[in-house]
């Protein structure tokens, strides 16, 4: 998987087409292709493999694959992947300044609220973290069915479902 930030407000390049290009399809993934690092549209770029490949338990790349859409607060964006990581990382350089194992997958796509973070699981768990760049373990809310939909803050009320229930947490 690959994940790319960009800044449309940059002049860029224009296409022979008369288009701005920036091209992350086909054979075009690397972030040092010539449609991709003379677009003058790329911000950073996480992804493809780690070189030299870890040995032992390490992972064999920087980000997977992904269904969800980033979170950001404060100059801070996380990213979830499909297969169970949740990844802290600075919005404005890419440096990745924590990533968590879920342990489980998750379709959820982070959200921030109140200085937390909330993650849902595929095993019906919402993973409630601290806000911030250093990594901390998060707090378990166990919801019992896949949690597909990020929770949803209104006022004083965080929206949660897990399929078949909506559940309202809040205060008086």
């Amino acid at each position: 998987g690959h994940l790319w930030c960009i800044d449309p407000a940059k002049p860029g390049t224009t296409g022979t087409d008369g288009v701005r290009d920036l091209s992350a399809v086909a054979d075009n993934l690397d972030p040092t292709a010539p449609a991709n690092k003379d677009s003058g549209l790329l911000a950073w770029h996480l992804g493809g493999p780690v070189v030299p490949k870890p040995t032992g338990d390490g992972r064999d790349i920087h980000f997977g694959r992904t269904l969800s859409t980033v979170a950001v607060a404060d100059g801070l964006l996380y990213a979830a992947e499909i297969d169970g990581y949740l990844h802290c990382i600075d919005a404005l350089t890419g440096k990745k300044h924590w990533d968590h194992d879920l342990k489980d997958g998750t379709w959820c796509s982070p959200m921030v609220a109140d200085g937390r973070v909330y993650i849902g699981t595929d095993s019906g768990d919402i993973l409630v973290f601290p806000h911030g760049k250093e990594k901390k373990e998060p707090t378990k809310i166990e919801m019992d069915q896949a949690i597909k939909a990020p929770p949803t803050p209104v006022g004083n009320i965080l929206y949660l479902h897990n399929g078949t229930t909506l559940f309202a947490i809040g205060t008086k």
